[in-house]
């Protein structure tokens, strides 16, 4: 997740070129309806890819989108006006991570 977070909040490649980003592998996990999940492999059976790459497909595709570009700007704005580097903003999604989950631990 962090290096999902580091990805988006990077400036995309310069318009025109750019070396293309590396692909890493994650696993995910899932919540999708009954409806949904049908829809999935049903899709992925079609175009004739496994479901996961049918999903990430999917992903991609949202990602890519230009509403996401939109909602994404004022973030990588933020972020390259922080002065944070990669290695620290990881460093801070840990902590919260952590502390949200000691939170968590403590209340159950």
């Amino acid at each position: 997740m962090i290096f999902i977070l580091r990805e988006l909040l990077k400036p995309d490649a310069p318009p025109g070129g750019g070396a293309p980003a590396p692909i890493i592998e994650l696993a995910l996990k899932l919540a999708l309806s009954l409806h949904d999940r049908e829809l999935l492999f049903a899709l992925a059976k079609h175009r004739g890819v496994s479901v996961e790459e049918c999903a990430s497909k999917l992903v991609e595709r949202g990602l890519a989108s230009s509403e996401t570009d939109a909602i994404l700007a004022p973030l990588r704005k933020e972020f390259a006006e922080s002065g944070y580097t990669d290695d620290e903003l990881a460093e801070q999604i840990i902590e919260a991570r952590d502390e949200y989950h000691s939170e968590r631990r403590k209340s159950h």
